[in-house]
């Protein structure tokens, strides 16, 4: 009897399981029917973007834009995420943007890695549009110093008009330098700069002015404001507008000899004269790089690099694109490629030398020969090569004088008669290596 009650039980319970399956079967059923007839209800949603500029540098914003569309039909306010991923597997989030009324976006990213990597958007749908994955975009990231280190030389005699000889210009070109560097207006007229300017551009020169001392009105030299300052920029490049192809804001703002003014040595106030320039510049011509810094006390820890540390720490890098510095041997036992590295650390922005020498003018000159100039630069220039930082530009200080008793004349490359010194075959012969 026992035996019968339990065997009735059982199967009671396999037909209650049977009973409770069926109808979960049934549920399911009806929510998968549920589940196509929305997805037959969701209209279906496209995406695509692009990335500008690409290739960018290290350190640029980029800016992420595109277009959410159904159809024809851009779609509006709706959420979109920004992906990037090294390897196009797995990926990481940007950030959210939101369409506006035609259905673009737009997101600005500094991408904080230097390898170039990929980029994606995402829409995760709603109720009436289905969600969607844009293609995939290569964001190529290129350092600024992959490529050549372009050469170039001081010029600081226009007066002279030296640069109108053809040996100086021959000599100018076959030395492979494709820069000058120079005092805007040191002396001489504006029609003679904007001569010698032309004429550099003619031999495929560009050039860098530098707007100082030398280009404040010598009436408010002493005394000039930060008005005066802002009128100084523009007046400077509403006259060589097109001419000047990249201006270094003061010359050596850490070296006393140099300070007047409003330029009186403070951080704050070349901070502020930097802002200035730079406002001014791109006002009238946004391509002209803005070349901060220029300064001479390299060593760890001197007026320099404290300089540039204090302008950074008020937000220099928003108002330059380049950062320069002086190298001479007797401020530094540090390399070159060590001082690059260390000034990179400090501003992360693309680095210039826009001075370089084996010898001070003022420097005893005991031991000091032609071959101990070549010697140095041979030095320096293999230091550059092997730097994992190499500069954009670097500018030897000076080419050519003209006269011998001129004081730089010891630091140019070429001799007053312009003849070569051996230094001017050892620049001449530079070639980067990879």
């Amino acid at each position: 009897m026992k035996k019968r009650l339990l065997t009735a039980a059982f199967l009671a319970s396999i037909m209650l399981t049977i009973l409770l399956a069926s109808q979960l079967s049934i549920v399911v059923s009806a929510l998968s029917s549920q589940t196509v007839q929305k997805k037959k209800m969701q209209l279906v949603s496209s995406l695509v973007i692009e990335s500008n500029p690409n290739p960018s540098e290290p350190n640029q914003a980029i800016t992420i834009s595109g277009k959410l569309t159904s159809g024809r039909q851009g779609l509006a306010q709706r959420n979109v995420r920004i992906d990037y991923s090294v390897d196009g597997r797995i990926w990481a989030v940007v950030g959210w943007t939101k369409t506006i009324s035609d259905g673009r976006f737009a997101l600005s990213w500094t991408p904080t890695r230097f390898a170039s990597m990929y980029l994606r958007a995402y829409f995760p749908g709603d109720k009436q549009y289905s969600s969607s994955f844009s293609s995939s975009i290569l964001q190529r990231i290129v350092s600024w110093n992959s490529g050549r280190v372009s050469r170039g030389f001081c010029i600081h005699w226009p007066d002279v008009e030296q640069y109108a000889n053809p040996t100086y210009q021959k000599k100018f070109v076959d030395s492979g330098a494709r820069w000058t560097r120079s005092d805007v207006q040191r002396i001489s007229t504006t029609e003679k700069f904007q001569d010698m300017y032309r004429t550099y551009h003619s031999l495929g020169i560009k050039n860098l002015g530098i707007i100082d001392y030398c280009t404040v009105p010598q009436a408010i030299r002493v005394n000039f404001t930060l008005d005066d300052w802002r009128n100084v920029v523009k007046t400077v490049m509403n006259k060589y507008n097109g001419l000047i192809d990249a201006v270094e804001v003061w010359n050596e703002p850490d070296w006393p000899e140099y300070q007047c003014g409003y330029m009186d040595g403070s951080t704050e106030h070349y901070f502020d004269m930097l802002v200035v320039a730079y406002e001014e510049i791109k006002a009238v011509n946004p391509k002209v790089p803005v070349v901060a810094g220029a300064i001479s006390d390299i060593r760890e820890g001197g007026k320099g690099e404290e300089l540039l540390k204090g302008i950074f720490k008020l937000g220099a890098s928003n108002y330059c694109d380049i950062i320069s510095f002086h190298y001479y041997p007797w401020y530094t036992e540090q390399t070159p490629a060590q001082v690059l590295e260390r000034i990179y650390r400090i501003t992360g922005k693309p680095i210039w030398i826009t001075e370089f020498s084996a010898k001070y003018a003022e420097q005893d000159a005991t031991n000091y020969t032609e071959q101990t100039q070549a010697d140095w630069l041979s030095k320096f220039l293999t230091s550059v090569n092997e730097a994992s930082l190499k500069p954009q530009v670097i500018i030897w200080y000076m080419f050519h004088a003209p006269s011998p008793t001129t004081e730089e004349q010891p630091q140019c490359i070429l001799e007053y008669d312009y003849a070569e010194k051996p230094a001017y075959q050892i620049f001449r012969n530079f070639v980067e290596t990879a």
